[in-house]
């Protein structure tokens, strides 16, 4: 088999070498360029590349936008302000509503160890008649809270859809300036089907 060691050169070589097709970001006009190519990182793996953050690739592009325009960074620490008050205005409500909730499921939950049905029956009108009178109390705060949530929610899906329509440009601005031709890869299956068929012929 020592007579194939020499073959593998080519495609060592070749993989070495970069893709002349590929535009780099640095020399392209202005209104070609693209962010995904800030924030592309080498990994250890040649054939893989890693992103800065676990977030995914439209948040990474809109973190590179982020840098370029102060308006958007200005309404990206807004939003995220809001969700951070939204989320601590809503717990303050929710935790004395969750002490009630929590006493009542206690003691209900004790009840049902009585012995005694007729004290049982006793304890647990007292406490629904209680519950009813705390629910009826609080249902107005209860409905704030929800639609607090369902405008917070509906504020992250519209932010999300307005970073989607900013960051589809960028990514297809790195598609248009990623085109390659089929040169080299032509080249490299010509070397795979070379090594192939020497190994063939060695059986």
């Amino acid at each position: 088999m020592k007579k194939f060691g020499f073959l593998l050169l080519p495609i060592l070589l070749f993989s070495c070498k970069e893709n002349s097709s590929i535009k780099k970001n640095a020399d392209l006009p202005s209104e070609e360029k693209n962010v995904v190519e800030n924030i592309e990182t080498k990994s250890t793996d040649p054939f893989q590349k890693t992103y800065r953050t676990n977030a995914g690739m439209v948040e990474d592009i809109y973190s590179q936008l982020l840098l370029k325009d102060k308006n958007l960074a200005k309404l990206d620490t807004q939003i995220k302000n809001l969700n951070t008050k939204t989320t601590e205005t809503i717990s303050v409500y929710e935790n004395v509503l969750a002490n009630s909730d929590n006493y009542y499921k206690d003691a209900q939950q004790k009840t049902t160890t009585f012995k005694d049905s007729l004290m049982r029956k006793k304890v647990d009108s007292v406490m629904v008649n209680s519950f009813n009178n705390y629910a009826e109390k609080t249902a107005n705060v209860r409905n704030y809270i929800a639609a607090a949530k369902s405008n917070i929610t509906i504020i992250n899906d519209n932010y999300d859809s307005f970073k989607i329509f900013k960051t589809l440009p960028e990514i297809e601005k790195y598609q248009n300036t990623n085109s390659f031709d089929l040169t080299n890869i032509n080249k490299l299956m010509a070397e795979q089907n070379k090594i192939l068929t020497e190994l063939k012929k060695a059986k």
